[in-house]
């Protein structure tokens, strides 16, 4: 079981990495891109997924290289995401605020 839930968040990652910059022009875009059906949220919910699928199970040293690498690639994935979302939220607030 943790195998196939690894293997399904990387398609998941690697899907939504090469769509996100196209997706992150705003606020509203990025919320939407989110929200909407198979959107950004899909990879918060593959990598839940895949950690209760590796919790469950014994991971063997034969899986321990890709349990790795799906954590790093979260990362990764998570982190680019946020470095946009952060100055978008930053400039939307100054914004309302009048500055």
């Amino acid at each position: 079981m943790a195998t196939e839930r690894c293997l399904s968040f990387l398609d998941t990652a690697e899907r939504d990495n090469s769509a996100w910059v196209h997706q992150a022009g705003n606020l509203r875009q990025m919320v939407n891109a989110y929200a909407q059906p198979q959107g950004w949220a899909e990879v918060d919910r593959q990598q839940r997924l895949f950690e209760h699928g590796v919790a469950n199970s014994v991971v063997s040293d034969d899986i321990a290289p890709l349990v790795d690498l799906c954590r790093q690639r979260y990362r990764e994935v998570s982190w680019a995401i946020q470095e946009r979302f952060w100055p978008v939220c930053r400039k939307r607030a100054g914004r309302l605020r009048g500055c």
